[in-house]
């Protein structure tokens, strides 16, 4: 049973930037430097992936009558995709932009002041609210810049993947009836409000969502709008998520080296996402 949407969009200090700047991504690091970044989890495919399915690449799954795994494809080193990582590359290793990110490196640094923008989810809500106060803000993911310099050079809108957070109960529970019961009661409309109220979870019940104060909400206008620029966490291959950590991780090294070979790193990371069972 689902109780609140899974997303991830932007959060950001409003005495630093402007709802113009959050538009871009290069409009949010005009205003960021060395010691006031813009983070964003590279290292993590989860976010990551979210540059190549802005261009509409994406993986292929098929499965056998037991749901196993037979074949993956995926499109993510075509020429296209080159040009993707590209600019991937160009914003890790710019020092406004903080590539090595995760939950308590984004809470630490809006809480210090060195992070005045990044991409996370509404779990990091209540935490980020708390250390902006009145500068608290939230908007859609950006757009980036791809080709950027050339004659073909655009804005591409950042593609998140987009879910829900469930509550499950196990088929074989010796308690079968009172799991769907407790399941029933945390997902209920009553609960989401209040989950909305203490940790800004916005809920998926359609009355719920309708209610006026999560209506005027920031945070769930900014997934709503995100919501339109998603794709559904379905379908998704198992072997997707360590490659891309490992090509996130390649940048991440390169911009310390000044080196990275984005062919070859590419390359290999979609040979250890694809697969073919004979």
């Amino acid at each position: 049973m689902p109780y609140t949407d899974n997303t991830f969009f932007l959060y950001y200090n409003k005495s630093v930037l402007t709802e113009t700047d959050v538009a871009s991504l290069d409009g949010i690091l005009s205003k960021c430097s060395a010691g006031k970044q813009f983070a964003y989890p590279m290292a993590d495919g989860w976010y990551s992936s979210a540059f190549y399915f802005g261009k509409g690449l994406g993986f292929e799954v098929t499965y056998n009558d037991h749901l196993a795994e037979t074949s993956i494809d995926c499109d993510f080193d075509n020429a296209t995709g080159e040009a993707v990582t590209q600019a991937m590359w160009s914003y890790v290793k710019d020092s406004r932009f903080k590539a090595d990110a995760n939950d308590s490196k984004i809470a630490a640094g809006f809480n210090d002041g060195s992070i005045v923008a990044a991409v996370t989810g509404i779990w990091n809500r209540t935490t980020i609210q708390n250390y902006l106060g009145e500068n608290f803000a939230a908007a859609k993911l950006p757009t980036y810049t791809l080709y950027k310099g050339t004659a073909d050079e655009e804005q591409t809108q950042l593609v998140s993947f987009a879910g829900y957070k469930l509550m499950g109960v196990n088929n074989y529970s010796k308690n079968k009836t009172d799991a769907m019961d407790f399941a029933e009661f945390y997902c209920s409309r009553e609960n989401q409000i209040k989950h909305f109220e203490s940790r800004g979870f916005v809920p998926t019940d359609v009355e719920a969502r309708a209610d006026e104060r999560v209506q005027a909400d920031v945070c769930a206008k900014a997934i709503t709008e995100q919501l339109k620029h998603s794709k559904t966490q379905k379908s998704v291959p198992s072997t997707l998520w360590i490659p891309l950590e490992g090509l996130g991780n390649a940048m991440i090294t390169g911009a310390q080296s000044g080196s990275f070979d984005l062919k070859t790193q590419l390359k290999a990371c979609v040979a250890a996402i694809e697969k073919t069972t004979n």
